[in-house]
């Protein structure tokens, strides 16, 4: 075991217990490493202490996180004008390019071993590597345009030069992702992994080759190409002239609306829940589970039910009427097959999705006479597994009985206080069921680097 050289609570960076001449910087900066000042700066200083050390010639960076995530890149509060200053914007701004100046120019033999997401910031850091691997399950690109922001000037043309500009300009201009296959086949990547376990072993190799080559021509020669687009990039007075043209973009209005929705949408100002759903339309489902627990399952019989739900939540309000069948003989939809286990197909459970791209509903099930439905909800992502459910309870006794109102009757609502129990409950399915990307659990209001 190695001593660190550098642990806080944002980093830790170390030598290589293989070969001391390579040194790990591994981010550590829960939930998802965004870039934020703090660790910006501890980057930064990581990687000086790591230029001044006569004995390293090599470096890797990876993510240290249980999430598959190699960094959300950056802060958006401190891109968000309401939310920041003029003068904290461009101390920001100066920070994040000098270290990202100094991190393409370094002596060093950078790998970047990037495991799961990559955008943005995350995808820049990497960008200014020697050399970048990856695991299969990766997404990966700059996604600011989706965000309402251009591309900072340097990221794309680093794009441009390792994926060509036609590439470059596609993937920016709409804010789009690769996957590994896409980055592998466009340069943007030069090898893929199968898990994240092999990212450090095969970046170690890597590394060990390149020491193996006398630095003072390795790193000459990577200077030649290198140095001066690195200084350009890091120059002091360039970098406070585009803070202000930036400055000056941000406070529009239509750029504060954009950036502003999206940060809504992530539970960066308001509240979280459903607008969050909203803004993960493209790749999020509800999966909505209910539970009859006096279903029959030994008849074929088709039990159908009507169900109204409404939803309100701040400003986002959600009406979804479902129409299904519960019955063993009904195949179950593609997007809502699970396994199931011995209880539960005891009381036959089954899935709807809500799918809130255009608040349209999937399929439902229920039965004709249920009383005492127990409603539980997952969430997953397309590319992720596994489920988290909340069991608050509700009842309902008939067919078309509408759902979540408060009605007087047999199986009433609970009122107010059945309506927190559900929100404190998707509070706890947030914490620990998020599944996003390709995902582990990120709660809505953590997703701070987009």
């Amino acid at each position: 075991m190695t001593t660190p050289l550098i642990e806080t609570p944002l980093l830790t960076l170390a030598p290589s217990t293989i070969n001391p001449a390579i040194l790990h910087l591994t981010l550590h900066s829960p939930p998802v490493n965004s870039l934020t000042a703090p660790l910006w700066r501890a980057i930064l200083d990581a990687l000086t202490l790591a230029e001044s050390t006569s004995s390293a010639h090599a470096l890797i960076i990876s993510s240290a996180l249980t999430k598959p995530v190699f960094s959300a890149g950056n802060d958006l509060r401190e891109l968000y004008a309401p939310m920041t200053t003029e003068a904290r914007y461009t101390e920001y701004w100066v920070l994040q390019n000098e270290c990202l100046a100094r991190l393409y120019g370094t002596r060093l033999f950078v790998v970047a071993a990037v495991g799961g997401a990559c955008p943005a910031g995350g995808c820049a850091i990497a960008m200014c590597a020697d050399r970048r691997i990856a695991t299969r399950d990766l997404s990966i690109g700059l996604n600011e345009a989706m965000l309402g922001i251009a591309v900072p000037g340097f990221w794309h043309k680093l794009m441009e030069t390792l994926v060509g500009r036609r590439t470059a300009e596609r993937v920016c201009t709409m804010g789009t992702f690769m996957n590994g296959d896409e980055a592998l086949a466009s340069g943007l990547v030069d090898e893929l992994v199968a898990s994240r376990p092999l990212l450090l072993t095969r970046a170690e190799e890597l590394c060990t080759a390149a020491v193996a080559v006398p630095a003072t021509g390795r790193a000459g020669t990577k200077q030649s190409f290198r140095g001066g687009v690195a200084c350009e990039w890091g120059r002091r007075e360039r970098i406070l002239a585009e803070a202000k043209g930036n400055w000056r973009e941000l406070e529009k209005g239509e750029l504060q609306g954009a950036l502003g929705g999206v940060m809504k949408k992530l539970g960066l100002i308001g509240k979280k829940m459903f607008s969050f759903f909203e803004y993960l339309m493209g790749c999020w489902c509800l999966r909505y589970t209910m539970i009859s627990p006096d279903r029959d399952t030994s008849t074929n019989k088709d039990d159908s039910m009507d169900l109204d739900l409404d939803i309100e939540h701040d400003d986002a309000h959600v009406h979804a009427h479902t129409v299904g069948h519960m019955s063993p003989s009904s195949p179950p939809s593609s997007e809502s097959d699970i396994d199931l286990g011995a209880d539960e197909q005891e009381h036959g459970e089954r899935e709807a999705q809500f799918d809130f791209g255009d608040l349209d509903v999937g399929q439902g099930v229920g039965s004709e006479e249920s009383v005492g439905l127990r409603e539980s909800a997952s969430i997953v992502s397309n590319f992720g597994s596994g489920e988290a459910k909340l069991t608050p309870t509700r009842h309902s006794t008939k067919s078309g009985q509408s759902y979540g109102q408060g009605q007087q009757g047999q199986g009433q609502k609970q009122g107010q206080g059945d309506r927190k129990r559900m929100e404190a409950e998707m509070d706890n399915l947030l914490d620990k069921g998020w599944r996003w990307g390709l995902g582990e659990g990120i709660r809505a209001d953590e997703v701070e680097g987009w």
